[in-house]
């Protein structure tokens, strides 16, 4: 019955149900399975670690006592059972910021059943506690390349490798979120950006241009756009694109200062220093910088 509960979200009900039946039988190993989940889901990480626990003693004394058969069915357990209190218990320890024994949890998990992706995920989470982007990246790419229907953390992946300077694994990351959403404008950004940073100018306008019709007022794409017309001494069309970007976003620091340096390889000075004051109003440390080299 607590696995009904479960099931259709009733998660109280299904905590009610699991702890009677622990009352009538201390030793169900499959109620205190359901009541971990239960807890997890509630936020109630104190008991989740006290149902995991109670899993892991029972599982261990049967062991001990050969007891364990599966048609002994309220101390029988499965692989996914072991997994579930694995994952769990790291679950709950990382939410009780114990990243060290959360990591324990997840690689126990992990030696059970090495295709949890899950486990995965949530070492990738530990490690970004942890600052350890190297090992972050390791855990995402093996949750995606074991589940597919974890596309979604492409984008995250490609963010590291964008941050790393690895340009063409960014694109390729970024690539394989897009072949599941094509239309992410957050994306379609940031694989232009990366297109840029190659040099790319081409592919990163022609992404650029897919995004602009998608969301007419992301103002990144329009400098971005901006910042290509300007490296190909296109400074008119540069000029209505940085004044687009302003256009849909007057805070952004950087977009006066890219337009006034549109103003100032045309050689108008008078027009780009109003630009670049803006900037430096902004605090736009570049912008600061040539003003008080150009006093």
């Amino acid at each position: 019955m607590a696995n009904i509960y479960f099931e259709k979200g009733d998660y109280f009900k299904t905590i009610d149900c699991g702890l009677n039946a622990t009352k009538l039988n201390g030793n169900f190993l499959k109620a205190f399975v359901t009541l971990g989940k239960a807890y997890l889901e509630v936020e109630d990480y104190d008991n989740v670690i006290n149902s995991y626990n109670r899993v892991i003693q029972l599982r261990k004394r049967s062991v001990e006592e050969g007891k364990i058969k599966s048609k002994v069915n309220r101390i029988s357990y499965t692989t996914s059972d072991l997994t579930q209190t694995y994952f769990g218990l790291g679950s709950a320890y990382y939410f009780k910021n114990d990243l060290n024994k959360a990591i324990y949890y997840f690689d126990e998990c992990l030696k059970i059943d090495s295709n949890t992706a899950a486990a995965y995920l949530g070492l990738s989470l530990v490690y970004r506690g942890k600052k350890d982007t190297s090992k972050v990246l390791n855990s995402l790419s093996k949750a995606v390349h074991i589940d597919t229907s974890l596309w979604q953390f492409y984008f995250d992946i490609g963010e590291i490798y964008l941050n790393q300077v690895k340009y063409k694994q960014a694109i390729e990351n970024y690539t394989n979120y897009l072949d599941h959403d094509s239309t992410n404008s957050k994306v379609l950004y940031k694989i232009s950006l990366s297109y840029y940073n190659e040099n790319n100018l081409d592919s990163s306008k022609r992404f650029l241009e897919k995004l602009l019709l998608i969301d007419s007022t992301f103002s990144d794409g329009y400098n971005l756009i901006g910042a290509i017309y300007l490296k190909n001494k296109n400074f008119n069309l540069a000029e209505e694109y940085f004044l687009k970007a302003i256009k849909y976003n007057s805070q952004d620091d950087g977009f006066y200062f890219n337009l006034g340096k549109v103003y100032l390889d045309m050689g108008k000075k008078e027009e780009a220093i109003p630009y670049i004051q803006e900037s430096a109003k902004l605090d736009y440390k570049p912008a600061r910088d040539w003003l008080e080299k150009n006093k």
